[in-house]
């Protein structure tokens, strides 16, 4: 007659089995995590194909114009890899909508957004819908997408031949909004804390968490992309003085955004490096010097 198992052996197997799920449950979600990235590093080099055959059509330049470029820059690149950032109604699942992205929150384009957008007839060119409203109840393009133009790049500097260190200039970023600048880093992927301070909700005050162990994908403006963690300077700060202060932000740089080359009496550092065409970087005043 065969021995059957007792309950003590009964129950070694079963913790045995629970030891090893225990161990290997965050590995594989550690693997599923990574996995993700390197799909949102292959879309944000995607799009830099995008933006450099768009260069070649266009004279080597951006699209330029302050309210205007920095919003639908995603669709003007679009054509030329065959894909665009899908409707709302859509699905997700394009170079434009990173799978590390957080939360559900699509982009809204209303007011003189909607209306450049409805005169390009580009509503008609991506068959997007025109009837939705944004949060505020306006009429509104809506769409999903994840990635943010540096606003330096649409507006003070949108030739590629402007550009020093273009190897070391920020073309793209994973954010909340479709443009970014030093002073809105808070948009980042990889904050997991509040900012709001019980302000009504903003693409600034979202607590995204998204990213990739505490960093993001960037694209450079020679085209290349990479992943880099996010660095602070202050590592005495609690983590909401860290990571709701743009100006503690060592990378990407915090500044104080708006136009580089014009002083202002803020006393706030103003942006540099990584974010503008020369070569330039912060002196030890937290002024931008020629390298």
């Amino acid at each position: 007659m065969k021995k059957a198992f007792t309950l003590i052996e009964l129950l070694v197997v079963i913790a045995i089995i629970a030891i090893l799920a225990a161990i290997l449950f965050p590995v594989f979600a550690q693997a599923k995590a990574a996995a993700k990235n390197v799909t949102s590093l292959s879309n944000i080099r995607q799009i830099g194909t995008a933006q450099h055959l768009y260069f070649g059509d266009n004279d080597d330049n951006n699209p330029a114009g302050d309210d205007y470029a920095e919003w639908l820059w995603m669709f003007l690149w679009a054509p030329y890899i065959k894909s665009q950032p899908a409707d709302f109604s859509g699905s997700k699942n394009n170079f434009f909508y990173s799978p590390t992205a957080p939360g559900n929150t699509p982009q809204y384009l209303s007011e003189q957004r909607y209306d450049e957008f409805i005169e390009r007839g580009l509503h008609t060119q991506f068959k997007m819908r025109t009837d939705l409203t944004d949060p505020a109840g306006e009429r509104a393009i809506v769409f999903w997408s994840s990635y943010s133009i540096n606003e330096h790049s649409v507006q003070e500097w949108p030739n590629m031949s402007s550009y020093n260190e273009p190897a070391e200039t920020l073309s793209i970023l994973e954010a909340t909004d479709t443009e970014i600048e030093g002073d809105e880093l808070r948009k980042l992927f990889a904050r997991g804390v509040d900012c709001s301070g019980g302000l009504a909700d903003n693409f600034e005050s979202r607590p995204t968490l998204g990213g990739y162990a505490g960093g993001s994908n960037f694209l450079y403006m020679d085209g290349h992309a990479k992943y880099s963690k996010h660095t602070i300077g202050n590592r005495f700060a609690t983590s909401a003085e860290n990571f709701c202060d743009f100006s503690r932000y060592q990378f990407p740089q915090g500044g104080r955004g708006g136009s580089s080359t014009t002083p202002n009496s803020s006393g706030v550092r103003p942006d540099c490096g990584a974010w503008t065409a020369p070569a330039d970087q912060l002196d030890a005043n937290g002024a931008c010097v020629a390298k």
